[in-house]
């Protein structure tokens, strides 16, 4: 199984994949105070990790995360949604043996 972000298929996630569900809401009122909009929903915020990547593939994922536009996204269930990058970021993985970490926070738009 794999996660597709933007145009790029990447193994699933292997260190960490959490799914968090944020809730969001406006109201707006006229100058009387009425209510005059309301409304309430939620938004999904993934967080992964992908660890022991090679440095291709790690340009890879991090090309695609650094578009600064909205991406489409497969989770590991297989459900596609757009997203947004709220973070991203790579590092050596502490076993020194040129591999490398993935970490990236994406929010449903």
């Amino acid at each position: 199984m794999s996660v597709v972000i933007g145009g790029y298929t990447a193994t699933n996630p292997t260190t960490s994949y959490s799914l968090a569900i944020k809730p969001i809401g406006a109201s707006r009122r006229a100058l009387s105070g009425a209510l005059v909009t309301f409304y309430s929903a939620t938004k999904s915020i993934w967080s992964v990790k992908w660890s022991g990547l090679t440095s291709t593939i790690r340009d890879l994922i991090m090309a695609e995360l650094d578009t600064q536009a909205i991406i489409a996204w497969t989770d590991v269930d297989g459900t596609e949604t757009f997203v947004r990058v709220n973070s991203a970021k790579w590092s050596p993985t502490p076993s020194g043996e040129s591999s490398y970490d993935v970490e990236a926070e994406l929010e449903e738009q």
